[in-house]
């Protein structure tokens, strides 16, 4: 949220956690900055979080049950968060507008633990076993602008744009593939999703009197496009391949974990201009009533 601009200032905080055996350290920080922009109502907020979550871990095989295992803990997370908010008056009439959202997220996820006898263990890589953890790197950010103002008769207006990416990298470790004995890849990378967004508008709006009405209505019309596209892309050829060393048992592929194979490759898009109009108002004295229509 943008404060009011009438101050420059800032906060900065730093907290500390973890669990009794001494395991699952994390280190959280967080603040933000308030500035104000000229001298006729401009200001800017700038807010940031930075996290970084150990992980604490009570998975295992049991030993009475043999190869049955749980998973238990929290996982390590590294997560850093920016985000910026401004606005600066052009005109009298006319105000400009930015934000902007900047996210990056590192998660490891734990799975089973295979041991040593594993069908889907290679000995010769992990001679007591392994436990295959799979990472997902995030990254996204999201840019909006615009300008906004009053025509005469009472019409408000706001012409918008804005971008938006998000890249998902999918990676395991700890890993193979049996189907590729002694000659398996211990890391792999699984596949990657992409997705944007562009949108670009211009909205009015005006608000009218009604005497049986008991607050103004508003009457609101504009046009939008809108342009997607999404992908996904296939991993390394020995996370999802089959190798000489199939024997009709043991699996193909990373261990455990989804994989995005060349048959599961995606590209897409979609593109699309909207027109729009509405009619929004009160129908009771209290307010508790509310009325839209659009088209």
């Amino acid at each position: 949220m943008l404060k009011s601009g009438t101050r420059n200032g800032g906060t900065a905080n730093l907290q500390n956690s973890g669990y009794y055996k001494g395991d699952g350290q994390g280190i959280t920080g967080y603040g933000d900055i308030s500035r104000t922009i000229g001298t006729k109502g401009g200001g800017m907020d700038l807010a940031w979080q930075v996290q970084n979550q150990l992980p604490t871990h009570r998975d295992g095989i049991n030993p009475s049950l043999g190869d049955v295992n749980r998973i238990e803990g929290v996982s390590r997370t590294l997560s850093e968060l920016f985000s910026f908010n401004g606005h600066m008056p052009v005109t009298r009439s006319i105000r400009s507008y930015l934000t902007a959202t900047l996210a990056h997220r590192l998660t490891d996820r734990v799975g089973f633990v295979r041991g040593a006898n594993n069908i889907n263990n290679v000995q010769s890589l992990h001679p007591n076993g392994f436990e295959p953890i799979e990472t997902f790197d995030e990254m996204d950010f999201q840019v909006n602008g615009g300008l906004r103002g009053t025509l005469g008769g009472g019409v408000a207006w706001n012409t918008y744009a804005s971008f938006g990416r998000e890249q998902v990298n999918q990676e395991a470790y700890d890993d193979n593939n049996p189907t590729f004995g002694p000659e398996s890849q211990t890391r792999f990378k699984m596949g990657k999703i992409i997705s944007t967004e562009l949108i670009g508008g211009i909205k009015f709006s005006k608000n009218f009197t009604v005497p049986t009405l008991s607050k103004p209505a508003a009457l609101e019309w504009g046009l939008e496009y809108r342009h997607n596209t999404y992908q996904i892309g296939a991993g390394d050829y020995q996370s999802w391949a089959q190798g000489p060393y199939y024997n009709g048992l043991n699996s193909p592929g990373s261990t455990g974990i989804m994989v995005f194979s060349p048959a599961m490759r995606v590209t897409g898009r979609g593109t699309f201009l909207t027109g729009m109009s509405g009619l929004i108002f009160l129908s009771l004295p209290n307010g508790s009533g509310r009325w839209a229509a659009t088209s």
